[in-house]
């Protein structure tokens, strides 16, 4: 696997923060999350930030010498990532407030934001047949606007209620074409400091994370 390949220095663990839109303990979107986190090699260390649904709404009042400590301990959270995997259910045809919030206290301040430069991949569960296509496209809008990388192909899930109505899994051929585009993006707009094998890391879990929950 490509992954396995980039990830070749195993005496510097690669860290991947994934933040979840859905705060529900057995939702759709958690256990996408969880099973994307399955797919990495050994040697990745991931999880699933619990910090989101703790931040106060963004207000440049807060946003200045005394910072609330859940802030700084979260942009911490996010600086110390080589990549982060947004996983988004779809509210109202758009990403969740609560990680909208987060995504705006990670994009601050400007000059040394968390998230600037940051390779991201973004991942969506819903139920209608979009699977969470709003929300996804959403979330790579914002998270550019915010200074991130976010790989402009999404991956998303339909649980299926019945059979007939299950979200085809990805064929072979759109994992092929998953892959080269995620290699050309890597090559071409990875931040040098961080780590390329942390951006291929999270586009290489999504289509197996899409599998594994069919």
């Amino acid at each position: 696997m490509v992954v396995d390949a980039l990830v070749s220095d195993q005496t510097t663990p690669t860290t991947l923060l994934v933040l979840l839109g859905s705060l529900r303990a057995d939702s759709s979107n958690r256990r996408l999350a969880e099973a994307a986190i399955a797919q990495l090699p050994a040697g990745i260390a991931a999880h699933v930030s619990v910090l989101p649904a703790l931040l106060p709404h963004y207000d440049q009042d807060l946003d200045g010498d005394d910072v609330p400590e859940a802030v700084t301990t979260f942009r911490a959270e996010v600086a110390a990532a080589d990549a982060v995997l947004v996983v988004t259910p779809e509210f109202n045809g758009s990403l969740p407030g609560v990680l909208k919030n987060a995504i705006d206290w990670a994009s601050r301040p400007r000059a040394e934001a968390a998230l600037a430069g940051m390779p991201v991949a973004v991942l969506g569960a819903a139920a209608s047949p979009r699977a969470a296509q709003w929300a996804r496209e959403d979330a790579v809008r914002v998270l550019t606007v915010a200074g991130a990388r976010p790989l402009e192909t999404t991956v998303g899930w339909a649980p299926r209620s019945r059979p007939s109505t299950a979200r085809t899994s990805p064929t072979a051929r759109s994992r092929r074409r998953w892959r080269r585009r995620c290699a050309a993006w890597s090559a071409s707009r990875w931040r040098p400091e961080r780590p390329v094998h942390g951006v291929d890391l999270v586009a290489e879990a999504a289509p197996h994370a899409v599998t594994v929950l069919r």
